[in-house]
């Protein structure tokens, strides 16, 4: 790192970072996420369905509505 204070810089960007938000349905959210993209990778599924698939999916799951 040519001999640049790379751990201060690290420290110096930390209180810039805004905190993680999560949700009670953070877990349903990642579940359906991971199936979505297995979908995607292992069966060639195309993204942007399988994202739509996955959002109603969650929307379903929590009762929330899906972000426009």
């Amino acid at each position: 790192f040519n001999n640049q204070p790379i751990w201060k810089m690290f420290a110096d960007q930390v209180s810039k970072i805004p905190p993680a938000t999560y949700t009670k349905d953070y877990a349903k959210g990642q579940a359906v996420l991971a199936s979505a993209q297995a979908k995607v990778l292992t069966q060639g599924a195309d993204p942007q369905a399988a994202l739509e698939e996955a959002a109603a999916e969650l929307a379903n799951q929590s009762g929330r509505e899906i972000a426009k």
